[in-house]
């Protein structure tokens, strides 16, 4: 997010690291580094996965000017676990952001993610409810599970206690028992209804007949449902009705509601649509085709087509010589639009055949079916009536014909369209004056209301009975979840008590020994809603049990908030055993940090570490506190915008500026830097004098101050450098200058100006000539330091410490 040049951490020889920095100098884009490379979803948890409310999204993963710099933003590790070393990179610029298999690898055996952030850390103590920590907590453990199985089973019991208690069912049924009894009934009983029945309904019919119990299978019930059965038979109504009703199958014209035309339906209409859709079709095909009749050379103008669309002008057709003017439409573009209009004809005609062929096999279905249904409905068709003799008569008739013509040939309806339609409207008149010639109040209507009193009552009975089974099921889940939540309770709990005192121990190292004690109170065990976990401390005799945001403060509240994810992290990651920590300190004071700083050494000495922070006291607490040997310990000095991050002991390399050079890019920049970095170092190891400044740069010298500074030293100490082939005057002087570097640099008012790369090499090989004057002439070391106590450096190389002097050429060669 702040690196626009690749930037490496080697942590071969000191694993640990801590970076100091002011706000705003990038210090935390390598906790973010760590934190994207590990994440599950290729993001920073304060990005978010989308840019909404005040998160910026993935799109913020990568430095604002990577994409113009051409610059693909990833994050590479390599992890070592015993003699094993492997390494992966994660993208951050594509959209998925992929993991690889290798961090996911690691990922599996890190139960907490081992990042912690100053801004984050009061959310679980004041921010999040008992449900978020406890369902926080589980996920740390490993146990998020087991909180979806308890949600579940919760949720499960809520709405089977809904549904126990949901009496709008039973007050329907009771609604429909008042209306089909004409309120006569106010209750569900065998016994009103088999009153009901024998008092009210059965004596319209025969008061005479009785029933004993209110149940199908009881004899009177019996008698009266065979009574009706042969009621029906006996005039024919059931035959009747199933003739009506293949009758209307094959052809009934219906008028709808507010219409005064008649719409058929029916297998015949269905065909005679079809026919007229095959004849609508079969009328387009043609005109298409005589369209598509002077378009058949379709082959032969792909071959044209390129000649007569090009850029060239022809006099005359390449196939028969025309001269072009005298053709019937006179003109090369003229024949081009003539041509593709004519292949449109062809597209359309093939599009219209295709419909066609569909078109006619509906037709030959639709005929297929109809006579299909006729030849099974002769079957039917009894031979001892007139009525339906006439209608056999008619459809054997039709048959006949069907079968003297061609499938292609057309089928005439309309004679047995009016021969079906005469039937129905005979066998309607039969079906009337047999339903006139029973009293039907007496069988049927008496029957059909029986039966809807047994259906009411069978439905309300099976109400009764889901009522009874949900209450059971309740019971039978209540103990269920008891015992799952008595399990997973004390698996939590078991886990809790590992991370209790571990977290009351760092607590108190980082707060005294007089601290209160911080607790983690799971509910008690017949409380049904177990998914809470309560944070509180026992802060005086009278104030137990209290929430720490209450009663502690700012830096109290923090460090319970720390001690609780360091020891979380202590405890559930030793198989990947790294702890990074992002600005922790912001409420401590002096003392508090200095305890902090402490506890990293004692408890976490395993661990591999990295840290950043603003606080410079806290930064040299921990020089003090933690072991030079294993750790190291880093400034970054400013951001610069077109690299990133500039830390104290940051070099730039020859490689880096070849390889700019080798991209065809100016190097500039580069050399300035380097320029810079040594005349820094120089200065600082030679010891010389330089201005103190206003506090706003008190500890920012350009190139110029330092070579200034350098060339007064030297000239002071009586010391001079051999004068370089290519620069006429002292390169101090000219480094002071820096005419190349500031050209390639700097903005130019001349917009036509632009960098020399060839100027850059000539200046960079003087560098280098120059610099490797500052060279010790006995044991060739590059460091020099000067103690207080004597004018000129000496060399920092152990056992060396001959005093500095330039080495003078040899003119003899």
């Amino acid at each position: 997010r702040a690196y626009l040049v690749k930037k490496e951490f080697d942590f071969g020889k000191k694993p640990n690291m801590a970076i100091f920095a002011p706000n705003g100098f990038g210090k935390s884009s390598f906790i973010d580094g760590l934190e994207f490379a590990l994440s599950a979803h290729g993001t920073l948890e304060r990005l978010g996965l989308k840019a909404v409310n005040n998160q910026a999204g993935p799109s913020a993963l990568a430095h604002n000017l990577a994409s113009d710099s051409q610059i693909v933003p990833q994050v590479e590790i390599e992890f070592r676990n015993g003699n094993n070393i492997h390494a992966d990179i994660r993208d951050a610029s594509t959209k998925t952001r992929a993991m690889p298999d290798n961090f996911r690898k690691t990922l599996e055996h890190i139960k907490i993610l081992p990042i912690v952030r100053g801004f984050t850390l009061r959310t679980f103590v004041e921010n999040q409810t008992p449900e978020q920590r406890y369902s926080e907590i589980a996920r740390w453990l490993q146990l998020a599970p087991l909180v979806i199985v308890q949600k579940n089973l919760r949720s499960l019991r809520t709405k089977l206690n809904a549904a126990s208690k949901d009496n709008s069912k039973a007050a329907k049924l009771l609604h429909d028992l008042n209306s089909e009894t004409n309120m006569v009934m106010s209750k569900f009983s065998d016994a009103e209804f088999l009153k009901f029945v024998n008092s009210t309904i059965i004596p319209t019919f025969n008061s005479k007949v009785v029933m004993t119990s209110f149940d199908k299978e009881d004899d009177a019930y019996k008698q009266i449902c065979k009574l009706e059965e042969e009621e029906e038979k006996l005039v024919g109504l059931t035959s009747l009705r199933l003739l009506h009703g293949m009758a209307e199958t094959l052809y009934n014209a219906n008028k709808s509601q507010g219409s005064t035309h008649a719409r058929a339906v029916g297998r015949i209409s269905e065909y005679e649509t079809a026919e007229q859709d095959l004849s609508k079709i079969k009328k387009s095909e043609e005109m298409e085709r005589n369209k598509a009749a002077t378009a058949m050379f379709e082959s032969l103008w792909n071959i044209a087509e390129p000649i007569f669309n090009g850029d060239n002008i022809i006099e005359s057709c390449p196939i028969c010589d025309t001269p072009i003017n005298q053709t019937t439409i006179g003109s090369q573009l003229g024949i081009s639009e003539h041509i593709t209009n004519n292949l449109k004809h062809l597209s359309d005609y093939a599009a219209i055949k295709q419909k066609l062929y569909k078109t006619t096999i509906a037709r030959d279905q639709s005929r297929s079916t109809l006579l299909k249904y006729l030849k099974s409905m002769t079957d039917v068709v009894a031979e001892n009536d007139e009525l339906t003799n006439s209608l056999k008569l008619a459809i054997d008739t039709f048959l006949v014909i069907s079968n003297e013509l061609e499938s292609s040939q057309e089928l005439s309806t309309s004679k047995i369209s009016a021969d079906i339609q005469v039937f129905i409207e005979l066998v309607s008149v039969k079906i009337s004056d047999a339903e006139k010639t029973v009293d039907r109040s007496s069988l049927s209507k008496i029957k059909n209301k029986i039966d809807s009193l047994f259906r009411l009552n069978l439905d309300h009975k099976r109400n009764i009975l889901e009522q009874d089974e949900t209450r059971n099921i309740i019971h039978s889940l209540d103990a269920q979840i008891s015992v799952i939540h008595t399990k997973i309770r004390n698996r939590i709990q078991g886990l809790l008590d590992q991370l209790q005192a571990p977290m009351n121990e760092f607590y108190k190292y980082i707060q005294g020994d007089s601290a209160s004690t911080i607790k983690l109170v799971l509910p008690k065990e017949e409380d049904r809603n177990q998914e809470r976990l309560n944070l509180v401390i026992d802060f005086a005799e009278n104030r137990e049990n209290v929430q720490p945001s209450g009663y502690l403060s700012d830096s109290q509240i923090h460090s319970v908030a720390l001690s609780l994810q360091l020891a979380a992290i202590r405890q559930f990651n030793q198989a990947v055993p790294i702890l990074a920590l992002d600005d922790v300190v912001t409420s401590y004071d002096a003392e508090h940090r200095r305890s902090i700083a402490s506890l990293l050494a004692q408890k976490f000495s395993n661990f591999q570490i990295f840290i950043t922070t603003h606080d410079e006291r806290f930064f040299c607490y921990l020089k003090d506190q933690l072991p030079q040997k294993y750790w190291q310990f880093k400034r970054i000095l400013k951001l610069d915008p077109n690299s990133g991050p500039v830390f104290a002991d940051h070099k730039v390399t020859p490689d880096l500026i070849y390889e700019c050079w080798e991209n065809g890019r100016s190097a500039a920049n580069e050399i300035r830097q380097a320029e810079e970095e040594w005349l820094l170092r120089i200065c600082r190891d030679f010891g010389t004098n330089i201005r103190i400044r206003s506090t706003d740069r008190a500890h920012s010298y350009d190139r110029g101050e330092l070579a200034s500074s350098l060339a007064s030293f030297l000239k002071k100490c009586k010391l001079t450098p051999r004068k370089l082939d290519t620069v006429k005057k002292s390169f101090l002087e000219s480094l002071q200058m820096g005419v190349i570097e500031n050209f390639g640099s700097h903005f130019q008012d001349n917009p036509n100006a632009s960098a020399s790369i060839g100027d850059e090499r000539v200046r960079w090989s003087e560098f280098v000539d120059f610099t490797n004057q500052f060279i010790c002439h006995l044991c060739g070391g590059q460091r020099f330091m000067r103690p207080f106590s004597v004018e000129k450096p000496i060399c920092a190389k152990g056992g060396c410490a001959i005093q500095f002097q330039f080495t003078q050429p040899d003119i003899t060669q």
